[in-house]
């Protein structure tokens, strides 16, 4: 089986072309997902609550969460450690069960947080920075102070097409997409 990460800065597409890989049949194991789930966790709500000295009675407020850890290094490397922990044993728990003979995981932080060692391929989805700013806006209601912010704790794109196998530039529509991935997915079968 080969194992492959979609990767990208926040805004890129990564999702996006996530989806285009489950049209091909393949299932994408969502890491942000993932987390979301990890948070449900009572026990982990509980080591974050002390950590991060907040409560969660009236459920998971992410946005708290992020103006806490986005602002403080040290306890957004402590608040990772806790999650990371348990998504290792998730990512770990969806490979052993899959039965394709490609595994498709969606790794926003994949180089940052030295998540590239589960993998054999990183698939590095780039986009140019106004298209970002604008999916971010618009899509997802973000500003430019929290897109900004987040953009500082990810490594530069050419670093990270430094490390990539394989990059799909994302400037285009649709159609270019799909015919990028099934062709990169069509010759690894080949090979």
């Amino acid at each position: 089986m080969i194992k492959i990460a979609i990767t990208g800065t926040i805004g890129s597409g990564k999702s996006f072309c996530c989806d285009i890989i489950k049209q091909y049949g393949y299932e994408v194991f969502d890491c942000d997902l993932q987390v979301k789930k990890i948070l449900d966790d009572k026990n982990v709500q509980n080591e974050i609550s002390e950590l991060l000295n907040i409560n969660f009675n009236d459920g998971i407020n992410y946005q708290v969460i992020a103006d806490v850890v986005f602002n403080d290094n040290q306890l957004l490397l402590s608040y990772e450690n806790i999650i990371f922990k348990e998504l290792i044993i998730k990512l770990n728990e969806a490979i052993d069960n899959s039965e394709n003979e490609m595994f498709f995981a969606e790794v926003p932080l994949l180089f940052e947080k030295n998540f590239d060692v589960y993998f054999d391929q990183s698939w590095l989805v780039v986009s140019d920075d106004k298209n970002i700013i604008e999916r971010l806006t618009n899509k997802r209601k973000f500003t430019l102070v929290d897109i900004n912010r987040r953009l500082k704790l990810q490594m530069s794109v050419e670093l990270k097409k430094s490390k990539a196998t394989f990059i799909i530039d994302n400037n285009f529509d649709k159609a270019y997409l799909d015919s990028v991935i099934y062709d990169k997915i069509h010759s690894m079968k080949k090979g």
